[in-house]
């Protein structure tokens, strides 16, 4: 690309969509993330086209098929306006959005091995490009191998433990315990700890009612934490292996490893994952529950 990334038309547009949030802030929840979506389509649009061709790099691109090259970006930036166009109704048509900013992170992340993909196909050669690279799976395989076993037994154990969490009336995870059991008169009695907070909730007559529904909450907020540690740690193990792919492991050629991207793209779905504000509503409901039937 070309050395001022940020030209003053991009400044501007910048400029215009953070009044554009603030705006539809006052509105309605979440403006400026769709301020930030908006924005995501028109980087895409100016980023592949304009800029990309103009940019030295491009110069220097020998094509096989440069049609066929240009048109595989248009797909690209096709998807991400499909994409934006859905998240952007999401937001407005639904209470629980859950959009944050890796979203737009991964997408971008996603075009790196796309476009590589499109210059091993429709490129013939780039000039003045480094000759002395050499592709690879993986580097440092050992450590990566240690790395991935930990993370598959992590998921398998996780996989086992939700699978009870639904038919077990005592389960403690971390600083998060529940609790179920029955008083001398077959009435439940619900115990949640979250490490700073303790509840204790007896069913009675008057909120029978409801006991049902908040205790099918309680083990759905019990399952969301178990799945956000899990989201937390998979990234974690996902950007170290990550981390492992940059040291170079052959003093005469510069190795590129070919699994980097994709190590990358899983640890930021994870994170989103990881800070999905959509795990925190069923605990906010619960306290509704508390609230508003069950006190």
């Amino acid at each position: 690309m070309s050395k001022k990334i940020l030209e003053k038309k991009d400044m501007q547009m910048i400029g215009i969509m953070i009044v554009i949030g603030f705006i539809l802030d006052i509105f309605m929840n979440n403006g400026m993330e769709i301020a930030v979506l908006l924005f995501t389509s028109y980087a895409c649009h100016r980023g592949l086209t304009t800029l990309l061709k103009n940019s030295k790099e491009y110069k220097n691109y020998t094509f096989f098929d440069e049609q066929k090259y240009n048109n595989g970006l248009k797909k690209f930036i096709i998807v991400v306006d499909i994409y934006v166009i859905i998240r952007i109704l999401s937001i407005i048509m639904t209470k629980y959005n859950g959009f944050t900013i890796i979203e737009v992170l991964l997408v971008l992340v996603i075009l790196v091995p796309y476009e590589s993909y499109l210059g091993r196909k429709y490129i013939k050669n780039i000039r003045d490009k480094e000759k002395n690279i050499e592709r690879v799976l993986v580097k440092n395989k050992s450590l990566v191998a240690i790395i991935l076993v930990i993370f598959v037994g992590f998921s398998m154990y996780i996989v086992n433990f939700t699978s009870k969490i639904k038919f077990t009336n005592h389960m403690k995870f971390g600083e998060y315990e529940y609790k179920l059991t029955y008083d001398q008169d077959d009435k439940r009695v619900l115990q949640i700890n979250t490490g700073s907070k303790h509840t204790k909730t007896e069913e009675t007559n008057r909120n029978a009612e409801y006991f049902e529904d908040y205790v099918i909450t309680a083990k759905k907020v019990f399952k969301n934490y178990v799945y956000k540690i899990y989201a937390s740690v998979s990234m974690a193990l996902m950007f170290i292996l990550v981390l492992t792919q940059c040291f170079n492991g052959n003093k005469d050629k510069k190795t590129v490893s070919i699994l980097s991207n994709l190590f990358l793209v899983i640890g930021i779905i994870f994170a989103i994952i990881a800070l999905n504000p959509n795990l925190n509503y069923a605990e906010q409901d619960l306290n509704v529950y508390i609230n508003e039937y069950l006190e």
